[in-house]
């Protein structure tokens, strides 16, 4: 492994720990409780209120991408550190 690989993978591995950091001390909750609460208002609403479904069935969708980026940037840098500990066996 050259150096600059090296630098790469610790880079990864340190931007993955303050994501996982960033996720498990806010960000974990807030989604969960957005996501409940989105969902809430898509059962709560009229289903004459077309506009009304399809925003909050948006927002939802935003929602799930945000958690699913937080997912791959921590998996990214997990298996940025096993690849540094393979690297050093």
């Amino acid at each position: 492994m050259t150096p600059e690989q090296r630098t790469q993978l610790e880079n990864e591995v340190s931007i993955g720990n303050r994501a996982q950091n960033a996720y498990e001390s806010f960000d974990k909750n807030f989604i969960s409780n957005k996501r409940t609460m989105l969902i809430d208002k898509i059962i709560v609403a009229s289903n004459s209120d077309i506009d009304l479904i399809v925003k909050l069935k948006l927002t939802i969708q935003l929602v799930q991408q945000l958690d699913e980026e937080y997912m791959s940037i921590i998996n990214t840098g997990k298996m940025a550190s096993k690849m540094l500990a393979d690297a050093t066996k």
